[in-house]
């Protein structure tokens, strides 16, 4: 079984004090974030917020959820907007008060992005305050989703809606149900709050980042959680039955002539995955670039001499190409629409068996991602969904914060 290692480490990037945040799996990184120590994290957590104003041309809202951030909550066509303290028909109007969940980071010219159908998520599940049917990740196979329905046909779902996710394919159902009650529980007990709270309030504040990477393993055995940071070593305690996870603690490290970003090479990692450049095994390469549009991703032969059997060696570059293509879009945390082209091919099952690939590879991924097709130049078009900035983004944001506190 592969084995997994999250890493929390200390350190300084730009001058400003980070912590950064490392997935390695068999050795191999899989995800990373880094933010700085003193920037309030916002994305997931439910406030109870003040609709300051209502464009209906936009259908959307801009509405107060602290005392200084205001985010954009889309509505129906109808101007409705669901929320566990006002009634579900009614229109929203200025000077409502609001339970808001962020689902959106603020992205350049665009304010956080907003909800009112409030979600939980565990290991196994999301629960969604607005009532309805139970949902399957579409990453489920056939046989798993049938098994799931019979396990849980008689596990209550009052009052919210159910989507079960893709790690509860691999797990025992009793846990699968036991965290759908939990989730249940506190999806109630966050009703209660809304209507006790005060404007403006934080009424749920998400997971550190470490956590939500423990939580999204699917089917891995955690080997180890190291950090440098004691805060963090007491807060494993308390989050990491919420995860799932059998591990109880983390280990402390303690080492001042050589820092744990330095035991893992956190500095060259950062470097080189924003990075244009990405060397393939076969000789190879990816040019990777984002722009204000969409992230484009070149595959090149590079080194690889073609040879006689031309056709061979492009599909097996290219079927390279998408293993670490679709690695690179979830370490770099990329978004929004990508597109990866391709190599031409002249055989119409090579590309057929390159998108089945490419499929699969992206299914890893605990972000929603979809590749959509393969066009005619051979230029496969993905949608990953857009919700936190890009790894490369994380450390301009940081960076020009350095510049204005200068």
């Amino acid at each position: 079984m592969d084995k997994s290692k999250l890493v929390i480490a200390a350190m300084p990037v730009k001058n400003r004090k980070c912590i950064v945040t490392l997935l390695t799996d068999d050795g191999s990184p899989v995800r990373i974030s880094v933010h700085a120590k003193q920037k309030r994290e916002i994305l997931g957590n439910v406030y109870l917020g003040r609709v300051e104003s209502v464009h209906h041309e936009l259908q959307g809202a801009f509405v107060r959820f602290g005392k200084d951030l205001t985010g954009f909550l889309s509505l129906d066509s109808r101007g409705n907007a669901y929320s566990m303290i006002k009634d579900d028909s009614a229109a929203v109007r200025a000077g409502d008060m609001i339970p808001v969940q962020v689902v959106r980071e603020a992205m350049k010219t665009k304010p956080p992005g907003l909800s009112s159908d409030i979600s939980l998520a565990g290991k196994y599940a999301v629960v969604n305050a607005k009532a309805g049917a139970v949902r399957y990740s579409s990453k489920l196979s056939p046989e798993e989703k049938s098994v799931l329905r019979a396990e849980l046909k008689t596990v209550r779902t009052d009052g919210f809606a159910l989507t079960v996710r893709t790690n509860a394919g691999i797990a025992d159902p009793d846990d699968v149900r036991g965290e759908i009650e939990a989730l249940g529980k506190e999806l109630g007990s966050l009703r209660e709050k809304c209507r006790l709270e005060k404007p403006y309030s934080c009424i749920l504040e998400q997971l550190p980042d470490w956590a939500v990477m423990l939580r999204d393993l699917r089917g891995k055995n955690l080997k180890e959680i190291v950090t440098d940071i004691p805060a963090v070593c007491e807060e494993v305690k308390r989050c990491l039955p919420r995860c799932g996870s059998s591990l109880t603690e983390a280990r402390l490290y303690s080492d001042p002539a050589f820092p744990l970003y330095r035991a893992y090479n956190l500095e060259s990692l950062l470097e080189r995955f924003t990075g244009k450049t990405v060397w393939l095994r076969s000789g190879g390469f990816l040019v990777i670039e984002q722009t204000e549009a969409f992230v484009s991703i070149d595959v090149n032969s590079g080194k690889n001499s073609l040879g006689k059997e031309k056709e061979d060696t492009i599909f097996r570059i290219n079927t390279e190409a998408a293993a670490e293509a679709a690695r690179q879009i979830r370490l770099r945390n990329l978004s929004g629409a990508i597109l990866i082209d391709f190599i031409n091919m002249s055989d119409p099952a090579h590309r057929d068996e390159l998108m089945k690939s490419l499929r699969e590879y992206l299914k890893d991924d605990p972000v929603r991602t979809t590749a959509v097709d393969l066009t005619a130049l051979q230029i496969a078009e993905i949608t990953r969904q857009k919700a936190r900035k890009s790894l490369a983004e994380q450390l301009k944001e940081i960076g020009e914060a350095e510049n204005l506190r200068d």
